[in-house]
C-alpha cells in the first residue's frame, strides 16, 4: 500500500514538473539514441563533433522535405487524374492485344431535311428579321448548336438547361449511319455496318462506335 502511494506522488510530481528547455533537450538526446530511424541518433550523439551533427541535420531536412514534395506530387497527380498505371511482368504477343475501341463522329450535326441548321442559323447571323425564324427553330437551333464544333451561341433562344429533350432532339435529327459510313469490313469481309457500330451519346453528339465494353464490363 505503501509503495503504491509512493509510486502515485511520483507520478505527480514529475507531472507537475515544469517543462524546461533542459528536459526538453533531454528527452531529445533520448529519442534520438534510442530510435531506429537512420541518420536521427547521429543528430543527437552529444560525443559527435558539432559539423557533423549539422551535416545530418541538413541531410534529414532534406530527405523530409524531398519526401513531402513528391507526397504532394503524387497526390496531386492522383487527385487530378486517378488512374494507375501497371507494367505487364511478361510480353504480350501482338495477336493476343484486344483491338481498340473505334469511334466515328460525323461533322455534320443535324440531316438538312429534319432540320436544316445552316439556314436558319445564317439568317440569325445576317440579323434579318424572318417570320420564319420562331421560337421554336430558336430552340431547335440552340440545341443543335450545343454539339457544334467550333461552338456557336444562339442568341434569343428559350433554351437555359439540358434535359432529355435535347437528347432526344438530337438523336432524332442526327445523321444515321449510312450516311456516315459506305461499307464496313471486318476479317477481310464485308459486314454491315449496324451490326458491328453502335450509336453513343458523346459531347461531339451523336457518335458511332465499334468494339466498346460494355459498362458493366469496365466498371463490374
Amino acid at each position: 500500500m505503501a509503495s503504491n502511494v509512493v509510486h502515485r506522488n511520483m507520478f505527480r510530481a514529475g507531472r507537475n514538473k515544469p517543462i524546461t528547455k533542459a528536459s526538453v533537450k533531454e528527452h531529445v538526446h533520448d529519442y534520438c539514441s534510442k530510435t531506429s530511424i537512420h541518420g536521427i541518433k547521429y543528430v543527437g550523439e552529444r560525443d559527435r563533433p558539432r559539423a557533423e551533427r549539422l551535416w545530418w541535420t541538413v541531410m534529414l531536412v532534406l530527405a523530409a522535405s524531398g519526401s513531402g514534395y513528391n507526397i504532394h506530387k503524387i497526390w496531386r497527380k492522383w487527385t487530378t487524374s486517378p488512374v494507375i498505371v501497371t507494367f505487364a511482368e511478361r510480353s504480350t504477343p501482338v495477336w493476343q492485344v484486344p483491338f481498340p475501341a473505334v469511334t466515328i463522329c460525323p461533322q455534320v450535326k443535324s440531316r438538312a431535311t429534319i432540320f436544316n441548321f445552316t439556314d436558319v442559323y445564317s439568317k440569325l447571323v445576317s440579323g434579318t428579321e424572318l417570320p420564319t425564324v420562331n421560337r421554336t427553330l430558336l430552340s431547335d437551333a440552340a440545341k443543335v448548336s450545343l454539339v457544334c464544333t467550333p461552338k456557336v451561341e444562339v442568341k434569343n433562344s428559350t433554351e437555359e438547361t439540358v434535359d432529355e429533350s435535347v437528347i432526344d432532339f438530337l438523336i432524332k435529327v442526327a445523321p444515321k449511319l449510312e450516311d456516315a459510313l459506305n461499307l464496313c469490313k471486318w476479317n477481310n469481309l464485308n459486314i454491315k455496318c449496324e451490326k458491328i457500330f453502335k450509336p453513343l451519346m458523346t459531347e461531339e453528339g451523336i457518335c458511332y462506335t465499334f468494339n466498346l465494353l460494355e459498362p458493366f464490363t469496365t466498371y463490374g
